[in-house]
């Protein structure tokens, strides 16, 4: 796992990797990172025509910076993954995705490969990240694990489709996954990585459904969520944007404890609220991230 400070990144914009056209617009959302998809996007017919485009459009758009560039690879057991990794890793690739992570070894056949690719292509060993999709119950499980199988290893993504299939919930909605979900959040809090990100809604029609969802994830502690259309970017950088209301309670807070601090006073309260030191680490969570995202 790594502990290295982790860019912002609210909104994560799935792109085919065989659809030429949606790769071209892809880096031109208000998305913070995009993920160029090998995985379920693309027919198996298609996987090469794909890896190639997606080497090309990283290498059009080799900036750092936003928007974060990601890889969904295929699984390492379809033995596409050092094909993948040698056409993929350049300047302006910041990570891989890899799907369906279960066990320690999903996560050393990639860094393996990485090590590889690095070192041909003369980039800094260990600079590509890695954030895992969990989307078994079996990737539950091991997730204290998993996230402690390589330093590339940033945090978690969930995948709720696949998960409903493999424990058999027969019309999943965002309570069937409250546990999951939990668990991941937990476990990466535990091991002071990034929180988790979650997974993709799939009603593009549906706003306030995915206003209420992504409000549910944000509110278990998941940070981010991946879209499968730029029209879902602005709810969901919105979910996760602190309002202005947010960022002045937040200050009042700070504000509120230095001056408690200058007159040796240690109980403080704020409109008629009770503070204390977690209340005050919290406030100073949203004032970092309202800098981070240049709001104040």
């Amino acid at each position: 796992m790594s502990n290295e400070p982790f860019p912002v990144i609210r909104s994560h914009l799935y792109g085919p990797g065989n659809n030429a056209k949606i790769l071209s617009k892809i880096f031109d959302t208000e998305s913070d990172a995009v993920i160029l998809d090998l995985e379920d996007a693309v027919p198996h017919n298609q996987k090469e025509l794909a890896r190639n485009m997606v080497a090309e459009i990283i290498s059009e758009h080799s900036q750092e910076g936003q928007p974060y560039c990601f890889v969904r690879i295929n699984h390492p057991s379809l033995h596409l993954v050092e094909l993948e990794i040698d056409a993929i890793t350049q300047k302006g690739l910041f990570g891989i995705r890899i799907p369906k992570v279960e066990t320690n070894d999903d996560i050393h056949v990639v860094e393996n490969f990485l090590k590889i690719a690095e070192q041909k292509k003369d980039l800094q060993i260990g600079s590509i990240k890695i954030i895992c999709n969990i989307e078994s119950s079996k990737g539950i499980l091991n997730a204290s694990s998993i996230l402690q199988a390589s330093d590339r290893v940033v945090g978690f993504a969930f995948g709720a489709a696949d998960f409903a299939k493999d424990i058999g919930v027969w019309q999943p909605d965002d309570f069937s996954f409250l546990y999951p979900k939990s668990h991941l959040v937990i476990t990466s809090s535990a091991h002071t990585v990034q929180p988790p990100i979650d997974s993709v809604y799939a009603n593009l029609n549906d706003e306030s459904g995915l206003k209420e969802s992504s409000a549910l994830a944000k509110n278990l502690g998941f940070f981010g969520r991946s879209a499968i259309h730029p029209k879902q970017v602005p709810i969901i950088n919105e979910i996760y944007t602190p309002t202005t209301e947010e960022i002045k309670k937040a200050q009042s807070i700070i504000d509120a404890l230095e001056k408690a601090e200058q007159n040796s006073k240690g109980a403080i309260d704020v409109a008629g609220d009770f503070v204390d030191i977690a209340i005050v680490k919290k406030a100073e969570g949203i004032i970092n991230l309202a800098q981070s995202l240049d709001l104040i």
